[in-house]
């Protein structure tokens, strides 16, 4: 179990503050409060220390990190310009729950960068973050201190449950302030897209430069998350990479044991050059049903689930098959515990429905 040492967020212990930034700077791991929820952090200029954090969430390279920096001028370290939109933004609300993406400077390693080259950064407003990232003089990699699919921690206690044991050391400095994550609006596309709402509204944003887009949701459901509805999420992602503001999802209705796909659905998908292997299950939630703008699920049955934890998304929940135009067939069937060849079957199926959907799909995200 990591050492747990409380400290106090208004006047942070000096030696407990150069503890955790030697720790940090080292490469090793550490969760701490930000105002938001708690982070798990280490140095962002450290390719092995960030690897280790993708191991150890159990999160998919494929979303990347975001970093903490201890002052504002700082900035201009990392990423290739800063706009006058940015400008306007980081002097209206920074320090705070605002995390911006910037195209990255060479500064920051590979394992940082997103697909296309950037990097989300933010300036938080709590005092123990801060004087963590000052002490340590690296900016911080950190994601919210949970495993990944699981709700983001606002104490120590919860941060203790799901890391304990992988983490080097665990600041308690009491519930966090907004228990909310931070808004993440991405400054490469024009207008900005909001790809995640948090603790800062679209409306404060719009107040200060205007109009922003927002990022859309689909969610897909299965029964177990465990092969279908991972399978899907892969093959979509596949098909709307470089529309980053869109955000894919997958869950199931029950759960699962597996706790990752299945080892019939990795291989298949390989034949296809999609890695799913990182995929961690989870169950369907009011928060996952709430955060989706369009939910395609495999079964009749999968709606009434649906319907129990929001009766309100029923308007935005369909069958894939349908929603691809199909009039029968329209159930995709559970391959699990069937043949590799069923499985191939039912991955092909679930491809051509996707692909036959796929305009339906962004028409009806651009409502």
């Amino acid at each position: 179990m990591a050492r747990i040492v409380k400290i106090d967020p208004d006047k942070p212990q000096e030696e407990t503050i150069e503890e955790a930034a030697r720790i940090i700077k080292d490469g090793g791991l550490v969760a701490l409060p930000t105002e938001t929820v708690y982070g798990l952090g280490t140095n962002a200029l450290n390719e092995e220390a960030i690897r280790k954090i993708f191991e150890i969430k159990g999160r998919p390279p494929s979303k990347p990190l975001s970093i903490l920096i201890g002052r504002k001028e700082d900035l201009k370290q990392y990423v290739q310009e800063i706009s006058e939109t940015a400008q306007t933004l980081i002097e209206k609300f920074w320090p705070g729950p605002l995390t911006l993406i910037f195209k990255t400077s060479s500064l920051m390693p590979d394992t940082m960068k997103s697909e296309n080259n950037s990097i989300g950064i933010r300036l938080p407003d709590c005092r123990i973050a801060l004087e963590i990232v000052k002490a340590s003089g690296v900016p911080l990699a950190c994601p919210s201190a949970n495993l990944s699919g699981k709700p983001s921690p606002t104490k120590a206690s919860q941060v203790a449950k799901d890391l304990g044991e992988k983490i080097d050391l665990l600041l308690d400095g009491g519930e966090t302030k907004i228990r909310i994550e931070s808004t993440v609006l991405d400054l490469t596309t024009s207008p900005p897209t909001i790809l995640r709402e948090g603790a800062l509204k679209r409306e404060e944003i719009e107040e200060v430069i205007g109009k922003v887009l927002k990022g859309k949701t689909i969610l897909l459901v299965c029964t177990g998350n465990s092969c279908r509805s991972p399978m899907a999420e892969g093959f979509l992602k596949e098909m709307l990479k470089g529309k980053k503001e869109t955000k894919i999802n997958s869950c199931g209705t029950i759960f699962s044991s597996f706790g990752g796909p299945t080892p019939q659905a990795i291989e298949i998908m390989k034949e296809y050059e999609i890695n799913i292997s990182s995929h961690k299950t989870k169950s369907l939630s009011k928060d996952l049903i709430g955060e989706a703008d369009l939910i395609l699920i495999m079964e009749r049955k999968h709606r009434e689930r649906v319907r129990e934890l929001n009766p309100e998304a029923e308007n935005k929940t369909f069958l894939l098959k349908e929603f691809a135009g199909d009039q029968e067939n329209l159930e995709i069937r559970d391959p699990i515990g069937l043949s590799d060849e069923v499985y191939k079957e039912v991955a092909e199926e679930i491809k051509s429905a996707l692909q036959k959907a796929l305009p339906s799909i962004l028409e009806y995200l651009g409502k």
